[in-house]
């Protein structure tokens, strides 16, 4: 199925339009709903669910048409008996075209080893962000919430009033800006995206292995897939920050391919090897 096309169900009988809802029809991946359009055209009597930005390309979703009381019912008002549901794989792009060298394989291994390993660092870095702020918070809510801490704001003057707002209004702030900057959901993201560059090591260095005589469709498709890893990670905020290799040298900005071809293969001992394989051939 196109990423952009809409989905419909066609009904044995009319529908009481007023039950084809968003929460009667539903669309969802493996992550969960999919903010989608629902639409009744009764002289069809069908259903169209229009997704409001296009779906992930090679991606299974799920169309749920709920029963029951809260489900779709027909003109009487009588309900579906259950839940009907079925599932649909949107299609993926079109591999792209150009011919991969061994020299792109071997600069996108390197990338992918360099995120796969200091992903890690990244997350764990956003994590303990979220974690100082959430017990930051909890610590001054916790001062706040003791009984002597009121007395004392109550009794103490215009200082200890002052001091006990001023208290107040950094334990809000401290749980909000977790929430602003998204610690917690950039790290889980990063975490995510490790394993896929894991997995993109093993395809590379099997292609690699097999260099120059690899399939260069199959090559295509990898570096195509690899891409597509990149353009998430991309996504992630504060990459931007200093991030050094084992030797000390300056890896921010990494995957440019151009970058991790003259600065990655210095650091990466097993990338340089198999660059070493390839020029003996």
């Amino acid at each position: 199925m196109q990423r952009s096309a809409a989905v419909s169900a066609t009904f044995s009988e009319p529908l009481l339009p007023a039950s084809v809802s968003a929460s009667a029809v539903t669309l969802a991946d493996s992550n969960g709903s999919v903010d989608a359009e629902v639409d009744y055209i009764a002289e069809k009597r069908q259903v169209t669910l229009t997704p409001k930005k296009p779906l992930a390309e090679g991606t299974k979703y799920t169309v749920t048409v709920k029963g029951g009381d809260k489900g779709v019912k027909d003109l009487s008002g009588n309900p579906m008996g259950g839940d009907a549901s079925w599932s649909f794989t949107t299609a993926r792009s079109a591999t792209p075209t150009t011919p991969v060298s061994q020299a792109r394989l071997v600069t996108c291994l390197a990338s992918a080893m360099y995120w796969e390993k200091y992903l890690v660092t990244y997350a764990d870095k956003k994590q303990w962000w979220a974690n100082f702020w959430a017990i930051g918070a909890a610590i001054l809510a916790a001062i706040t919430n003791v009984a002597i801490w009121q007395e004392f704001t109550d009794a103490g003057g215009l200082t200890a009033k002052i001091a006990g707002s001023v208290v107040t209004v950094l334990a809000g702030l401290c749980a909000t800006i977790p929430r602003i900057l998204n610690h917690g959901e950039l790290a889980g993201a990063a975490r995510t995206l490790r394993p896929q560059y894991g997995a993109m090591i093993g395809n590379l260095v099997d292609l690699i292995k097999i260099a120059p005589n690899f399939d260069r469709e199959e090559a295509a498709s990898v570096v195509h897939d690899f891409q597509l890893i990149k353009e998430k990670k991309d996504q992630l905020q504060d990459l931007s920050h200093k991030l050094l290799g084992e030797d000390g040298t300056d890896l921010t900005g990494v995957d440019d391919l151009e970058y991790a071809e003259t600065r990655i293969l210095k650091t990466a001992d097993a990338v340089k090897s198999i660059e070493e394989a390839l020029r003996r051939q």
